[in-house]
């Protein structure tokens, strides 16, 4: 048996990880939301990115449904980087957004981390720990 996301009832959070799920589910963009409504403050978003293609995109691919740690839908959403996860999470209710990794694995996958708030101003301090 398996259950969905929007099933779930769950009281809000403050700080929510949404860490390896965003390219696992079938309507990420659904799922992002139903995160972002009970996150009160803070969320954590880590993803696997699609690379070689323009930022603003979600790319889909073929995901094994019998392999361990693949999801079981068939598919992957995936960014194609920081700009498409930004306007997903500003869309979701979040006011900020900051990169905090983004890095190649290979030619065609990358890793993104990015945190989003709810309050404005709780990331400035984020950019100046940024390296120049």
């Amino acid at each position: 048996m398996t259950f969905e996301v929007h099933d779930l009832d769950l009281e809000p959070f403050d700080v929510t990880f949404f860490n390896g799920l965003l390219y696992h589910l079938p309507d990420p963009i659904r799922g992002l939301k139903i995160a972002a409504d009970l996150t009160r403050e803070l969320i954590f978003v880590d993803t696997s990115t699609r690379e070689g293609m323009p930022d603003g995109h979600l790319a889909m691919e073929n995901e094994s449904k019998e392999l361990l740690l693949s999801g079981i839908y068939g598919l992957n959403w995936l960014p194609t980087g920081p700009d498409v996860l930004r306007r997903m999470l500003e869309w979701a209710g979040f006011v900020e957004c900051q990169v905090i990794g983004f890095r190649l694995l290979d030619p065609q996958q990358g890793r993104l981390g990015m945190v989003a708030s709810k309050t404005p101003g709780m990331l400035a301090h984020l950019e100046s720990m940024q390296s120049p």
